[in-house]
């Protein structure tokens, strides 16, 4: 479990699957096939694969979410 803040704002986070996250995520772009707790803000885009659980809220102005996956929360589809 990792609890904190993450700030990558030329990458890509990639949480995988099994990994347990509580944190506000300020990124270029995520990746998440575990869970994430927390406030996500992506200047590119967000991908949850079928094995990602998401619990909180999302400001990208791209998400796609796979079949499968678990999200809950609330999503903005804006430049964060």
């Amino acid at each position: 479990l990792f609890k904190g803040k993450i700030t990558l704002p030329s990458g890509t986070l990639t949480i995988a699957r099994g990994a347990k996250v509580e944190a506000e995520v300020r990124v270029r772009g995520l990746v998440l096939h575990g869970e994430l707790t927390g406030t996500v803000f992506a200047a590119e885009r967000v991908q949850v694969s079928e094995t990602g659980r998401m619990n909180g809220n999302v400001v990208t102005p791209k998400i796609a979410i796979s079949n499968g996956a678990q999200f809950k929360g609330g999503i903005k589809i804006e430049k964060a």
